[in-house]
């Protein structure tokens, strides 16, 4: 029996995954690693702290939206989040694209 509630959910579920796919690379452009360091004047130190800033903004925003949190939200199985993005044509593009190669 197909549990119409459960896909309804999962297809929620995949929605919020996707946004927060997006936040979470939008928070990785902002990363400690990507920002430059040394020899800066206080203009350039004020800014990179500023994006810092707003990486750890996004970050907390992306955390409930990871898939095991989502499937604790909506009482599905993280399966049925998986095939709701398999259904979208998802890819994730913060995979390395040789993860993101199918087999033939």
């Amino acid at each position: 029996m197909i549990d119409h509630l459960e896909k309804m959910r999962a297809r929620k579920a995949a929605h919020d995954y996707m946004t927060g796919v997006s936040i979470r690379q939008q928070a990785d452009e902002l990363s400690k690693k990507r920002l430059p360091a040394n020899g800066l004047t206080y203009e350039d130190g004020k800014l990179i702290r500023d994006c810092y800033a707003e990486h750890e903004r996004l970050s907390r925003l992306a955390e409930p939206l990871t898939m095991q949190a989502l499937s604790r939200h909506y009482g599905i199985p993280v399966a049925a989040i998986s095939v709701e993005l398999d259904l979208k044509g998802f890819v994730n593009p913060m995979r390395k694209a040789a993860d993101r190669v199918v087999p033939a």
